[in-house]
């Protein structure tokens, strides 16, 4: 199912992963977004934590980021390629990040080759890859077009028609493909009739012959059974060489939408599954999700939806995060808190019926009548030399790290003077051993951050913003090494001002420790 498919408006997935290939790192954001919630739900069915499970989905997106930049890995069918890979990993069937030798087949391929008597499997893996695209995505994870559209570069209309042509690529091929290899002459002369059979258009004479044939005939008797229900011949054999053990639990939350594993661990299901071929013990699986596992999924989806290019969230009792973060060397614009008056209440909020009128009394006068009065005290007047002091932009700037599968790094920066700003430059200082591979879009504008990798980090780039206002983007990080346990840099300009900020938090490798 299409988990966190991006807006129509942005490419498909194949255009996106043209883009990687020439450089483009926000390209590789925005396919991270639409499939890490897919990738997380199968990594929780390959580890036993989710801290493990956050480890293995920021291995597997590295890797398969590298893959792909050295012109590796799939041109559309990303989605299986992706799973595929990240059961490797969890096997420990990958040793590092590599761009793959001339004929690898990559970490992404199907973990085992097909049966022979897998009709649907064989015809699957023949079809072109964007056919494979439509199939993984409608047929074997069923996601609703609506879902799947952006992911495919089409309407939802468009998916329908796609899906559709899909089904009757699969049938003929599966018919083709068993004729090319039918072992005894007698299926020859049956084979080139099964389809029709299958969709009931042959003569009555013709049906007879074919059905005595099947009764006799194991290999013609399973192709009827894959022509009849696409579907599930392809759920059955398909899904089964790119998820492995876990083939089952993820179908299941798929079908379900169940993107975090909430409603596993809501039903107390402990249920074990075989992990993927291959892999070590410590990687059996188990769906006992505890309760910080979904609410780290609930955080993920939350990190995403106030990402790059806008407006900070609003600041409400139930968001208090959404304020500016503090940071060691960052600043931030102040906030008025009212003191309490002496009743222990806000005294600008008493009331009003005893807060009037203040103004003291006129006394009467005590001189008497006729005797002068001293004339009254001059009123001085303002000085000519007073004037309002020019506008100016005061810059703040904070920056975070968050694991939320690769390490995202959200910096804000704010204006909290009385001018515009003009153009705002952030520049990002990452330690040794750790890059950006991608930008986070959560809403796509030409007023957001354009940020490009550098040497030492990132160099993102904003429009001006009006004074009182402030503005947030997120890169994602790939860390190992040197860089697990280090906190990240930030600094911002626009002209003369400027402003600079650390992150509290350090880029994580692993289970919540340094190190790989």
């Amino acid at each position: 199912m299409a988990d966190r498919a991006s807006s129509a408006k942005t490419p498909a997935d194949a255009k996106l992963l043209e883009q990687v290939r020439t450089g483009d790192t926000s390209a590789f954001g925005v396919l991270y977004e639409r499939h890490v919630l897919a990738v997380r739900r199968l990594a929780r069915e390959l580890v036993m934590s989710p801290a493990e499970a956050d480890h293995l989905v920021a291995e597997t997106f590295g890797l398969v980021h590298d893959v792909i930049q050295g012109g590796g890995g799939p041109a559309d069918a990303f989605r299986p390629y992706l799973l595929a890979a990240l059961c490797r990993v969890a096997a420990g069937q990958v040793g590092d990040r590599r761009v793959p030798a001339p004929g690898d087949s990559g970490p992404g391929e199907p973990l085992a080759a097909s049966p022979d008597d897998a009709h649907a499997a064989r015809a699957f893996l023949s079809l072109p890859e964007r056919t494979r695209a439509v199939l993984w995505h409608t047929e074997i994870e069923q996601g609703a077009p609506a879902a799947v559209a952006p992911l495919l570069g089409a309407s939802p209309n468009g998916v329908a028609t796609l899906r559709r042509r899909a089904r009757e690529e699969v049938r003929q091929t599966v018919v083709s493909t068993h004729a090319a290899r039918l072992p005894r002459p007698e299926c020859h002369a049956v084979a080139e009739h099964l389809g029709d059979y299958q969709r009931g258009a042959l003569s009555a004479d013709d049906s007879a012959a074919v059905a005595g044939h099947l009764s006799r005939c194991d290999d013609c008797s399973a192709v009827i059974g894959a022509l009849g229900d696409v579907t599930s011949a392809l759920r059955d054999q398909v899904a089964p060489l790119y998820l492995g053990g876990a083939t089952t639990a993820y179908l299941l939350g798929a079908r379900r939408g169940d993107l975090g594993g909430t409603a596993a661990a809501a039903a107390g299901d402990t249920r074990e599954f075989p992990a993927a071929s291959g892999a070590a013990p410590r990687r059996r699986v188990r769906r006992a999700w505890v309760a910080a596992g979904a609410a780290l999924a609930v955080g993920a989806i939350a990190a995403v939806l106030a990402l790059t290019g806008n407006a900070a969230p609003s600041r409400t009792a139930d968001n208090p995060q959404a304020d500016v973060m503090p940071s060691a060397h960052g600043t931030t614009s102040g906030t008025h808190t009212p003191q309490p008056g002496r009743s222990g209440k806000d005294s600008s909020a008493a009331d009003p019926a005893t807060s009037r009128n203040r103004a003291p009394k006129p006394q009467p006068s005590t001189s008497a009548p006729g005797a002068s009065r001293p004339p009254p005290a001059s009123t001085p007047k303002a000085s000519a030399s007073t004037s309002t002091p020019p506008a100016a932009v005061v810059l703040t700037a904070s920056v975070s790290v968050q694991a939320t599968g690769l390490n995202e790094v959200t910096f804000q920066v704010g204006d909290s003077g009385t001018a515009a700003t003009g153009s705002l430059t952030a520049t990002i200082t990452l330690p040794a051993g750790s890059r950006m591979i991608g930008v986070a879009h959560a809403h796509h504008g030409s007023d957001g951050w354009s940020c490009q990798p550098t040497s030492t980090g990132a160099t993102c780039q904003h429009g001006a913003i009006s004074a009182g206002s402030e503005t947030s983007g997120t890169i994602l990080i790939g860390a190992s090494g040197s860089a697990c346990g280090q906190p990240v840099q930030l600094s911002a300009a626009s002209g003369a001002a400027s402003a600079s900020a650390q992150s509290a938090q350090d880029i994580q490798c692993g289970d919540g420790q340094t190190g790989m």
